[in-house]
């Protein structure tokens, strides 16, 4: 059990850095990470808006409220998402069926998702909007979780020539409690996998592959409720040994 736990180690190090996030239904509207900015704009101006995702974001939702300088700016969508997994939210855009006279304040922006791995396009409004926008993004369009660095950033320009405007700009990101806990589904496939092969090439109890199976899935199982990634990291290798072994006779009932 000890070569098995070493060669299990040594292997989760080299392949812990990989994540690769999906989307799951057991998250959270994560309030607490929401934010809501009042963005000033001179006639012409550009300005980016950064917003680092927390880890284990798999999608987003994001209002744009386009006023004139003296507008007031009011909203609600914040409060939609408290206490909630499923808000009532109508994505929207009142750019369709609006004629955008040259007096409306009009802006137009585009969203790029930027991490260590590289920057995607995300969005791009192709043209002036003016009004109210709500819009969403996630994991199967833009977010790529390769790397929990990831962050938007939104580029907003004025396209008055002659006044300012202000923006309300409110973003909210659900985070999937697995993925948070730094546990994607392909590094627990690569553990799994390593799990299944320590146990299969120290067999001393010949067990049959089903049992080897079931015994590396309820190792894993407690590996990832009982530590995140990096807690599980920051054990001494003693203690992740003594830790796998005191599992197997458990996993062996």
């Amino acid at each position: 059990m000890k070569v098995f736990s070493s060669f299990l180690l040594q292997s989760f190090f080299l392949i812990s850095s990989c994540f690769v996030f999906g989307q799951n239904s057991l998250g959270i509207w994560d309030t607490k990470s929401s934010f809501s900015q009042v963005i000033n704009l001179s006639a012409g101006e550009y300005r980016p808006i950064t917003f680092k995702l927390p880890q284990g974001t798999t999608k987003v939702y994001y209002r744009i409220e386009v006023v004139s300088q003296i507008g007031n700016t009011t909203s609600t969508f914040l409060e939609q998402f408290y206490n909630s997994t499923n808000p009532k939210i109508q994505l929207a855009s009142r750019l369709t069926n609006t004629t955008i006279k040259m007096s409306d304040p009009k802006i137009s922006y585009s969203i790029l998702f930027a991490s260590a791995s590289g920057t995607n396009q995300c969005f791009d409004s192709n043209g002036v909007i003016t009004g109210e926008q709500i819009n969403s993004l996630g994991d199967d369009v833009c977010i790529n979780t390769n790397d929990i660095s990831g962050a938007f950033v939104f580029k907003f320009k004025s396209e008055n020539s002659y006044f300012p405007l202000k923006i309300k700009f409110e973003i909210i990101p659900f985070i999937n409690y697995e993925l948070s806990r730094g546990w994607a589904k392909n590094l627990k496939d690569v553990l799994y996998d390593l799990l299944v092969k320590g146990l299969s090439e120290n067999n001393t109890e010949n067990y049959s592959i089903i049992r080897i199976n079931e015994i590396s899935n309820c190792i894993l199982v407690n590996i990832t409720k009982d530590f995140t990634v990096k807690q599980f990291q920051n054990l001494a290798e003693y203690e992740k040994q003594n830790y796998i072994m005191s599992l197997k006779p458990k996993c062996d009932n």
